[in-house]
């Protein structure tokens, strides 16, 4: 769909029906994409959406990756046997593109790293490199400060639906979420349907309440996990915890403990393989 100007919300098939991974096309004299999708992605729907624009995959000059998840990064090789393309990752991404790299034999001189602050010239725009770890430890956001939009990737994911899913920090996750409250960000282009976004594409004040409710949902988490450790009164394993918690995703659950216990409200027992978590009040 076009978003706005030369900008356009592609949505590319992903696991289950109605459920996408969102690509972001900036058309210009070139074409720059914002992530790429599966390895099924160009050909399901890229390059079909690029075709009904008049447009060919080899225009694409620029490939900026939100995070090295697969969803979001594994359809580049293809992008690349067709386009001579530059492909943009933050710096800590930069091992799993190489990796890919390697083992589709894409040329890794294509890939250049990013780093917070950056100002990338796409086309006709230009963008800024936000640093929003949380999700994963290399997401970036995009910001094109003229035209207030933002492409977020999974840097943003509201509440609700076993979100947020966090592979990092909850901290960083809170303060990724703080620091893009105060973008100026009009239009916001998401990596899926989160809450409040099931197009993908939130705007105006729904920008701010998504942030919000992002926000609210590492406290509302935190909240399970401290009632959970306090009710049941005695030292718990992550599976235990997963599956008296089954609506949190278990990749989350050890962030949010980690965070949990720097502020004293659980204590981490054990190393290795043997990590338990205790609820402080029990002790007190």
């Amino acid at each position: 769909m076009k978003v706005i100007d030369e900008v356009h919300h592609i949505r590319c098939p992903f696991r289950r029906p109605g459920y996408f991974t969102g690509v972001t096309a900036i058309l210009g004299d070139t074409i720059t994409l914002i992530d790429t999708g599966l390895a099924s992605s160009p050909k399901e729907a890229i390059f079909p959406y690029l075709k009904n624009l008049d447009r060919t995959a080899d225009e694409v000059s620029h490939i900026v990756l939100t995070h090295t998840h697969g969803d979001h990064f594994e359809g580049v090789p293809s992008i690349l046997k067709v386009a001579d393309a530059q492909v943009y990752v933050h710096e800590l991404g930069k091992p799993r593109i190489l990796d890919l790299a390697s083992r589709t034999s894409f040329d890794p001189s294509k890939v250049e790293t990013v780093n917070h602050g950056d100002v990338l010239k796409l086309g006709n725009h230009e963008v800024e490199v936000l640093h929003t770890p949380g999700h994963s430890v290399d997401a970036i956001c995009l910001v094109d400060r003229k035209l207030g939009v933002c492409v977020s990737g999974d840097s943003i994911q509201g509440f609700g639906e076993e979100r947020p899913l966090l592979f990092y920090s909850s901290v960083a996750y809170t303060n990724s979420m703080q620091r893009l409250s105060r973008a100026p960000i009009k239009i916001l282009l998401m990596g899926h349907p989160f809450p409040l976004s099931e197009q993908g594409v939130v705007r105006g004040r729904n920008v701010k309440a998504i942030l919000q409710e992002s926000l609210r949902a590492v406290e509302h988490l935190k909240e399970k996990f401290v009632k959970v450790l306090k009710t049941c009164g005695r030292p718990l394993s992550i599976n235990e915890i997963s599956r008296k918690l089954p609506e949190v995703r278990e990749p989350s659950i050890e962030p949010v403990l980690t965070e949990l216990s720097e502020d004293g409200r659980v204590r981490r027992l054990g190393r290795g393989d043997e990590v338990l978590w205790l609820s402080r009040s029990i002790e007190t």
